[in-house]
């Protein structure tokens, strides 16, 4: 795309300079004298009658930052009485920058937990709703956040609505209870969990580097990818079986798996009276492979129930 190279491409103001800086450098006295004090005076009669023909603006100009700073820090009158001479609003004279108190950074701990992709401006608006007379900019808002209140940006994991619901919940804490006092099952010693992931060639990492200021683009495969499937067996002491699977996963394979599984724990006699834990995917529940495990008496089943979000 074209440009003309003389039109600044950013929006930037210059605040000062260096060469600015010491031309004023040294030049603005500790102390009152009688000639600044006139001087002073008279910049005040003049913003006085600014304002009375109504030229008023929403920033205020250096002479009135001047005006302000020399009664206010040099004569050290109140603010209000110095924010008076500079046309100041008395309520801007009195104010001082906010800073987050205690109360504010629990608010924010909370706001987080309840609304953890929410941004920096939604939670100012929020402090803002919630402490009157309160504002606080979203600079200062997100250092708080990151070295105050100790929260960070982290990959998102997603978790459906009905899984951490009360009812769900307390189905998870019946079924441990259950098994937990109607059975000897102890996931470290007596158990063999069975779990598949599925893998294609498209699938990337969520997270790349790029030049600061520029996007993060990686290239994929247009054409559809073929699935693949790795199906696991694992106890904290073996890792009996893994398995890959190509075109997806059917029940059909995972009855060969589960029947490979139960080959390899009659070679070993201390697998007696294991328990074998799967989630409740469809594949999982399905009355072939309950009934393929039942046929081994010395071993069990324990599969959550299928209406069950886990």
């Amino acid at each position: 795309m074209d440009y003309e190279e003389e039109i600044d491409p950013y929006n930037i103001t210059s605040l000062m300079t260096i060469s600015q800086y010491r031309v004023h450098q040294g030049r603005f006295p500790t102390e009152a004298t009688e000639e600044l004090d006139t001087h002073m005076e008279e910049i005040s009669e003049e913003l006085a009658e600014d304002s009375a023909t109504g030229r008023k603006y929403q920033v205020y100009s250096d002479k009135q930052k001047v005006v302000f700073y020399y009664f206010n820090r040099i004569k050290l009158w109140k603010a209000v009485a110095s924010g008076r001479n500079a046309q100041v609003e008395a309520r801007t004279a009195r104010k001082k920058p906010s800073q987050p108190q205690e109360e504010h950074k629990h608010h924010l701990i909370q706001f987080f937990d309840e609304h953890p992709q929410a941004t920096r401006r939604d939670s100012v608006e929020s402090l803002t709703r919630q402490f009157e007379n309160f504002s606080l900019k979203e600079t200062s808002a997100g250092n708080s956040i990151f070295y105050e209140c100790n929260l960070t940006v982290k990959r998102t994991t997603l978790h459906h609505v009905a899984r951490n619901n009360a009812e769900n919940i307390e189905k998870r804490y019946v079924w441990a209870k259950k098994w937990a006092e109607s059975s000897d099952m102890n996931y470290l010693k007596s158990c063999v969990s069975v779990d598949e992931a599925g893998f294609n060639i498209n699938m990337r990492s969520p997270n790349a580097r790029s030049v600061k200021g520029t996007p993060t683009i990686v290239e994929t495969p247009a054409t559809r990818a073929i699935a693949h499937t790795i199906l696991g067996a694992i106890t904290t002491q073996d890792k009996p079986v893994v398995k890959p699977s190509r075109k997806g996963n059917v029940t059909e394979d995972y009855a060969r798996f589960i029947s490979k599984i139960l080959d390899e724990m009659d070679k070993f006699p201390e697998m007696r009276n294991f328990y074998i834990v799967m989630d409740n995917a469809p594949i999982h529940t399905s009355d072939n492979i309950t009934g393929l495990i039942e046929k081994k008496e010395d071993i069990e089943l324990y599969t959550p129930s299928p209406n069950s979000t886990i």
